[in-house]
C-alpha cells in the first residue's frame, strides 16, 4: 500500500489533484447508459466486486474478508476481480461507455464525475438513510464522496499529511517538535540562523505537491477548503489568503534548503534521512521510506496541529455500487458488512491500512506509534473543519491554473492575492456548474 501511495501521493494526499480529465468529454452533456443486468438472477444471487487491493492486503487478511461475509449471508455468492491498479481506470471507462459492469467496483474521488454522468454510479442517500444511525454513527464525517451535494462513494481508507521530523536534529537543536504553524516558522528560522544544523525543511514551491500538500494544509487549518461538498468553490476566500501570505512570508524570509525550488519527492526523503533537513510535511510512510534510505533515520509525526482551527485535509479511495445492477440489496449488505467495527479494526490492524471508520482512526495503542500517534486527534479534534477531497472534474487543468496562481503569490510574481485566486476561482466554479449541468 505505501509504494502506490507514495507514488500518486500527490493525487491522495495532496488535493486529489494533477491529472487531466479521465473519460473523454468530462464535463459534457451524459452519455444515455442502456439498461442492461449486471447478472441474470441467481440462488444464492451472485454479485461481483472490481477492485486492486487483495496483494495490498494480503491474500490471507483479503480471504478471510470474503468469507466471513459468505459466513454471514449463504444466500449471496460473492466474486472478487482483483487487477492491477494501472488497470482499473482503463476497465471503468469501457464499463460506462458500454453500460454493463460490477455490483461493487472501487474508485477514486478524482474518477468519479463521468461515473455519475453515465449513470454508472449509484447515488447513495437512500441506501445510507435505510442503515441509519447504527450504520453511520461509525463513519467519519469525510467517509462519504460527494457530488452535487449527493454521496456516490464511501471512502474505504483516509490518509492525511502531517509535518514529519527528524527526531534526532530537533533533539540537537533543542527544539521541541511543532505544535502549529508559528512554532514550526520559528522552529525553520533557528536552524537557519544556526547553520550548522542544515536547514528546517525543503520548500518544492515549482512542485505540484506544494499546493497540495503544504498550500492546502495550510489553508485547511485556517477554516478553508477547496470546493464545498454543493460545488461552490472557495479557495480565494480568507483561509486561501491566509495561507498564501503565510507561505510567502515562509518563502521570503529564505527559511528553505536553497535549490530544493525543483526537487522531486525522492530527493526529499533523501535529504531527510540524511540530514540536510529537519522536516518535511508528508504522509504516514515518510519515516519508512527514509529508513530504507538511511536505517539509522528517526522520523516522527508532530502531535496533531491546531492554528486557527484544528482541522486536516484527508484523501484516500473507495468503493461504489453500480446503479444498474440488479442486485443493489445484496451489494450494500455486502458495504454493510465491511464498515462493520468488528471487520475493519482487526483488518486495520493486521495490514496497517486507515480504513475510514471512527473506531480504526481512534484505535487504542497508537499512542506509541512514532507516527500514528497523532492519528486520532487529526481524526478527532476538530471535524468541523476536517475535509476530504471530493470529485473536481477537468482535474488536470484546474489544478494546474490554481498551482501556478498559487505559486506565483508564493514567490511574489504576483502581488494581489486576492484578484489572483479570485481569477482561477472563477474558472473553477465555470467548469464546476458546467459538469453540474450534465449531471
Amino acid at each position: 500500500m505505501e509504494q502506490r501511495m507514495s507514488r500518486r501521493d500527490f493525487l491522495k494526499l495532496a488535493a486529489a489533484m494533477g491529472i487531466g480529465c479521465v473519460v473523454s468529454g468530462c464535463g459534457s452533456s451524459p452519455t444515455a447508459v442502456p439498461t442492461a443486468p449486471v447478472n441474470a438472477a441467481q440462488t444464492p444471487a451472485s454479485i461481483n466486486w472490481l477492485e486492486w487491493w487483495v496483494n495490498e492486503w494480503g491474500k490471507e487478511n483479503h480471504d478471510a474478508l470474503i468469507s466471513g461475509f459468505l459466513a454471514a449471508n449463504p444466500d449471496i455468492k460473492l466474486d472478487v476481480i482483483d487487477v492491477g491498479y494501472d488497470e482499473m481506470l482503463p476497465k471503468l471507462q469501457t464499463a460506462a461507455m458500454s453500460g454493463t459492469g460490477w455490483d461493487l467496483f472501487g474508485n477514486e474521488p478524482e474518477w468519479l464525475v463521468p461515473w455519475v454522468q453515465l449513470g454508472m454510479a449509484e447515488d447513495l442517500t437512500p441506501w445510507l438513510a435505510k442503515a441509519g444511525p447504527a450504520f453511520n454513527d461509525r463513519l467519519t464525517n469525510m467517509t462519504p464522496v460527494y457530488w452535487q451535494g449527493k454521496p456516490y462513494m464511501l471512502y474505504l481508507y483516509l490518509v492525511s499529511f502531517n509535518l514529519a521530523y527528524d527526531a534526532a536534529k530537533l533533539k540537537a537543536m533543542e527544539i521541541e517538535p511543532p505544535t502549529n504553524w508559528d512554532e514550526f516558522y520559528t522552529a525553520c528560522k533557528k536552524f537557519r540562523d544556526k547553520g550548522e544544523y542544515g536547514y528546517g525543511m525543503s520548500l518544492r514551491p515549482d512542485s505540484d505537491a506544494f499546493t497540495g500538500k503544504m498550500w492546502a494544509l495550510r489553508a485547511c487549518q485556517a477554516g478553508g477548503s477547496l470546493v464545498t461538498p454543493q460545488g461552490e468553490v472557495v479557495f480565494n476566500q480568507e483561509p486561501g489568503i491566509i495561507a498564501t501570505e503565510w507561505w510567502r512570508k515562509f518563502y521570503q524570509d529564505g527559511l528553505a534548503l536553497p535549490g530544493s525550488e525543483t526537487e522531486d519527492k525522492q530527493t526529499t526523503s533523501e535529504n531527510l534521512a540524511t540530514g540536510k533537513i529537519a522536516m518535511t510535511i508528508d504522509g504516514p510512510y515518510i519515516r519508512a521510506q527514509c529508513q530504507q534510505i538511511n536505517p539509522n533515520s528517526d522520523v516522527h509525526w508532530c502531535p496533531a496541529w491546531t492554528q486557527e482551527t484544528g482541522g486536516y485535509l484527508w484523501g484516500g479511495s473507495g468503493i461504489c455500487m453500480w446503479a444498474k445492477g440488479q442486485h443493489k440489496e445484496q451489494a450494500w449488505k455486502f458495504i454493510e458488512y465491511f464498515f462493520q467495527d468488528e471487520i475493519m479494526l482487526p483488518l486495520s490492524q493486521k495490514t496497517s491500512v486507515p480504513f475510514a471508520l471512527k473506531s480504526v482512526l481512534a484505535q487504542p495503542g497508537l499512542e506509541n506509534d512514532p507516527i500514528l500517534h497523532a492519528l486520532p486527534a487529526m481524526v478527532s479534534q476538530d471535524p468541523e473543519h476536517s475535509w476530504a477531497f471530493s470529485p473536481i472534474p477537468d482535474l488536470g487543468t484546474l489544478y494546474l491554473a490554481l498551482s501556478e496562481a498559487v505559486i506565483g503569490c508564493v514567490k511574489g510574481e504576483k502581488k494581489d492575492i486576492k484578484g489572483t485566486l479570485d481569477e482561477v476561482a472563477g474558472l473553477w466554479q465555470k467548469t464546476l456548474d458546467e459538469a453540474a449541468k450534465g449531471g
